[in-house]
């Protein structure tokens, strides 16, 4: 499974916005299946090591208590921006050539690069095998699926996302893969 969906929940909207928490499945369009998942929660100093932002603080806060545990819940098992990123690297390169799909071509694979780039560490995303899943959806909303999961949960959101793409990739007989 090559392919990877990518979420982020962050403290910003800027390309080098804290991040709260890195949620990631991979999938296979042909077979439609989901694969191996990745979830990582940040440490609330790792979160301060990017921009926040006081509106997306107050949007936060409008938000269901259960999407809010990324950010307030001390049970939660919590993990330093580096140890994240090193991990992240792991899962992508378990597969070589990962395609990471990010919702929006100037967001979650954006603030990930920066993220890699502040630590002084290598992302795993080749700017080749980087895509734009938020395109996709809005070229075809009418495939959505009911949502399951919790809303800003980064992997319940990746895992949504991943099931809208490989519905429109089946759609439209998509089989190119880069090389």
């Amino acid at each position: 499974m090559r392919h990877i969906m990518l979420d982020l929940e962050t403290v910003s909207n800027r390309y080098d916005a804290g991040i709260a928490s890195i949620g990631a499945i991979r999938f296979d369009p042909n077979t439609q299946q989901l694969g191996e998942s990745f979830y990582m929660v940040l440490e609330r100093s790792s979160m301060k090591l990017g921009h926040v932002d006081v509106d997306t603080m107050l949007w936060w806060a409008q938000q269901e208590r259960e999407a809010l545990r990324v950010l307030y819940d001390d049970s939660l098992s919590r993990v330093n921006l580096s140890v994240a990123l090193l991990s992240f690297t792991v899962f992508c390169k378990s597969v070589p050539e990962s395609i990471v799909w990010g919702n929006g071509s100037t967001f979650d694979n954006v603030i990930l690069h920066n993220a890699y780039d502040d630590m002084g560490l290598e992302c795993p995303i080749g700017r080749k095998l980087d895509y734009c899943y938020r395109t996709v959806r809005r070229m075809f909303p009418m495939e959505e699926e009911a949502r399951q999961g919790v809303y800003h949960n980064a992997l319940d959101d990746a895992r949504h996302q991943a099931r809208h793409l490989m519905k429109v990739l089946r759609k439209i007989n998509w089989e190119k893969e880069p090389k």
